[in-house]
């Protein structure tokens, strides 16, 4: 995949509209899944992620070569998105949006089980992920959700690489003490 990144990469550079096309629909679902991370407004992502591509295409020329498409593309996302946030309103915190949940296949009442389980787990998540920062949430997101190395959330999020190694691990540990928490709390009722 990222041999053909560097393909449309350069096809993109020497104005290939069909190249520009070739990485939308690479990065659409990543950067919509990642933006409805950070704010739960799908029209302010959608808009972000049409600016961005445009603003490709104006600046092709301008555009120089890069060791990672995907890192390029997703840090100039996460900057649009937060310019188009604060446009709508300064005041407008960053959010997250939902959950994924794990499927399974065993028998029926095995599956109604499972899937009560994992949607209580889910929702345990979700509620602790919402006691995070939003600078934790997002570094938890690359990490776990997107696969990232600690190398490419710094790129992405601009910051050191001790920052975001600091901002993973404590994310876990309140996660670790939140859910902890509830679990004691839930047993004891």
């Amino acid at each position: 995949m990222q041999t053909n990144e560097f393909t449309y990469w350069s096809s993109l550079r020497a104005g290939d509209a069909a190249a520009l096309q070739a990485l939308y629909n690479i990065y659409y679902k990543v950067l919509i899944n990642y933006g409805m991370r950070m704010s739960s407004n799908l029209e302010i992502t959608e808009d972000s992620i049409q600016d961005l591509f445009i603003d490709l295409w104006k600046m092709k020329s301008n555009l120089g070569e890069t060791d990672s498409v995907r890192n390029y593309i997703i840090s100039s996302f996460r900057r649009k998105l937060i310019r188009n946030i604060k446009k709508l309103s300064p005041y407008n915190e960053l959010d997250e949006a939902g959950a994924e949940s794990a499927d399974s296949q065993p028998g029926f009442m095995d599956e109604m089980i499972i899937q009560e389980t994992d949607e209580q787990n889910s929702q345990k998540l979700q509620e602790a992920m919402k006691k995070l920062s939003n600078r934790q949430r997002e570094a938890i997101y690359l990490r776990f959700s997107e696969g990232m190395e600690y190398e490419q959330i710094c790129e992405v999020m601009d910051l050191k690489y001790q920052s975001v190694r600091n901002l993973v691990s404590t994310a876990i540990v309140k996660l670790k003490e939140i859910i902890v928490f509830c679990l004691i709390f839930f047993l004891k009722i």
